[in-house]
């Protein structure tokens, strides 16, 4: 080796986590000449290199990420419960639950039209996933005893009660953690899934 050694520091953490495909750290020294690297150099980059790699420990444990909020939710639901979703105040509509059936009601139009279903006049039940080209909206598509259909949705207020409610009033629909992971995945297809079917003979007229 000559007189003028090369020394390098090189250190580096890569942690995967959203928004961004990774982030990497990299400190990285070099002198080409020894009497410029002295010791309290060294022990000061090993120090910030500490401090960071702490920092990063600290933040994946107690700091709420993406991937340990989607975590949480698969959790949830594999142990058969409701996730908790996050709360949400800006609503274009709203699904009020009746003791006979359920209302929607247009939020930001006032004079729209409620759209009211009875639960006895639900002739079949259909879960599907609609493409809004960057992201999917889950969808329940209601056919009523009269061939009219009703929608409703995922951004809806109101959904998950919903969705609660329907194994109650509509005889053999599955809960919703039971159906809620085949529509889910894969991301992009539409998964349409039967909820529930009314035989002829019990439809309300």
């Amino acid at each position: 080796m000559s007189p003028k050694a090369i020394t390098a520091l090189s250190f580096e953490l890569i942690w995967w986590a959203e928004p961004l495909p990774f982030i990497k750290v990299r400190i990285q020294t070099f002198a080409q000449d020894q009497s410029l690297m002295h010791a309290p150099t060294t022990a000061m980059l090993v120090l910030v290199a500490i401090v960071l790699m702490a920092a990063i420990v600290v933040f994946r444990r107690w700091v709420s990420t993406p991937q340990r909020k989607i975590a949480k939710l698969f959790r949830q639901i594999e142990a058969g419960q409701m996730p908790e979703m996050p709360v949400r105040t800006d609503f274009d509509h709203e699904i009020a639950l009746l003791s006979e059936g359920f209302t929607i009601i247009a939020l930001k139009s006032p004079s729209a039209e409620i759209v009211t279903v009875r639960w006895d006049t639900v002739v079949d039940a259909t879960a599907y996933k609609r493409d809004l080209w960057s992201t999917d909206q889950v969808c329940i598509a209601f056919e009523l005893s009269d061939g009219t259909f009703v929608e409703a949705h995922e951004e809806m207020k109101g959904w998950s009660d919903l969705c609660s409610a329907m194994p109650e009033h509509l005889p053999g629909a599955p809960r919703w953690e039971q159906w809620f992971m085949n529509i889910t995945t894969p991301a992009f297809e539409p998964n349409i899934t039967p909820l529930f079917h009314r035989a002829p003979t019990s439809i309300a007229p």
